[in-house]
C-alpha cells in the first residue's frame, strides 16, 4: 500500500488545498489506504477548513501541530506517523492524476530508495509535460517534484529522514542520498501536476531569498556523497543556477549558446 502525506502551513488559496484533497479521493483504496494531512497552521479558520475537508474520505487523518515547524520538521512528523512501506508527499497546492495513479503496481516495486515519475507543470490553464530521467541525471537536471516521487518509508527513515539544514534544497539532497545508498527506479508516466502561482517559493524572483542560505551546506553534503568530478560539476551548476536564476535576456542567451557547444555556463549579475 501507499500512503499520501499532505503537509501544509495554511494555504493562502484554500481552493488549491481543496483541489489537492479532491485529487486524492478518487485514487483506488487498493493502492492508497492512508491520506495524512500534517497541518502546521495555528489559524483557527484554516484548522476548521482542514477538518471539513477531511470529511470527504474516511482514509484521511489529520495531525494538527500548532507550533511552527520547519519544512523538514513538518515532513518528518508525517514520516513518523504513516503505516505503509511506500509514500508520496503532495504539496497542498498540487494535484494528483488519479487515473495514472490507479495504474501504479506497488506490489511489483523493487527494494529501492524511491520511484520517480514524470510530471506536468500547471501554470494557470497551461500544462507542460516534464520528462524526468533515471538515476542521478534525473535528480540534478530536473528539479524533483514531490507530486512525482514515491518514497520507500523504511529507507528514508534509515538515512535520518529530511535534513533540516538543507532548507528548500532538502529534496535534492535526500534523493541523492537515497539513490546512492539504496538505488532508484524511474517510470515514464506522470502522476500529477505541479502548480505554479504567485506564492511559489521556487518562482524565479523568489529563489535567491529562499534557496541561497542553505546552498553551501547542501553542496558540501552532496560532495560527501558524490566523488566523480563531472557529476560534482553538474550538481554545482544545477543548484547554483536554480538558486540564482538569470532573468536577464542577454545572459540567458549567452548561457544557451555556450551550453549548446557542450559547456556549462552560468552568469550571475
Amino acid at each position: 500500500m501507499i500512503s499520501l502525506i499532505i503537509p501544509t502551513i495554511g494555504s493562502k488559496d484554500k481552493n488549491y488545498f481543496s483541489e489537492a484533497i479532491d485529487s486524492t479521493i478518487h485514487i483506488s483504496q487498493d493502492i492508497v489506504n492512508e491520506i495524512l494531512i500534517v497541518n502546521n497552521s495555528d489559524n483557527i479558520d484554516f484548522i476548521n477548513f482542514v477538518n471539513l475537508e477531511a470529511k470527504k474520505d474516511d482514509r484521511i487523518r489529520i495531525i494538527h501541530e500548532n507550533k511552527r515547524l520547519s519544512i523538514a520538521q513538518n515532513w518528518n512528523l508525517g514520516l513518523t506517523a504513516i503505516k505503509n512501506k511506500w509514500h508520496l508527499y503532495l504539496h497542498d497546492d498540487d494535484i494528483l492524476n488519479h487515473e495514472e495513479f490507479n495504474n501504479v503496481n506497488h506490489n511489483n516495486f523493487k527494494e529501492v530508495g524511491f520511484y520517480s515519475y514524470d510530471f506536468y507543470v500547471l501554470n494557470g490553464t497551461k500544462k507542460k509535460y516534464i520528462k524526468r530521467d533515471s538515476g542521478i541525471n534525473g535528480i540534478i537536471e530536473n528539479t524533483p517534484k514531490f507530486v512525482s516521487t514515491i518514497f520507500n518509508t523504511k529507507h528514508l527513515k534509515s538515512i535520518g529522514g529530511w535534513d533540516n539544514d538543507a532548507g528548500y534544497f532538502l529534496d535534492i539532497l535526500i534523493l541523492l542520498k537515497l539513490h546512492t545508498s539504496h538505488g532508484s527506479n524511474h517510470q515514464n508516466t506522470s502522476l500529477g501536476e505541479y502548480r505554479i502561482h504567485k506564492d511559489n517559493a521556487s518562482k524565479k524572483n523568489e529563489r535567491k531569498s529562499y534557496y541561497s542560505q542553505s546552498l553551501p551546506y547542501v553542496l558540501n553534503e552532496c560532495y560527501k556523497i558524490i566523488d566523480d568530478k563531472q557529476t560534482r560539476r553538474l550538481i554545482t551548476f544545477h543548484l547554483v543556477s536554480f538558486a540564482y536564476p538569470n532573468t536577464n535576456y542577454f545572459f540567458r542567451f549567452l548561457n544557451t549558446m555556450i551550453r549548446a557547444i557542450g559547456n556549462n555556463a552560468w552568469f550571475k549579475y
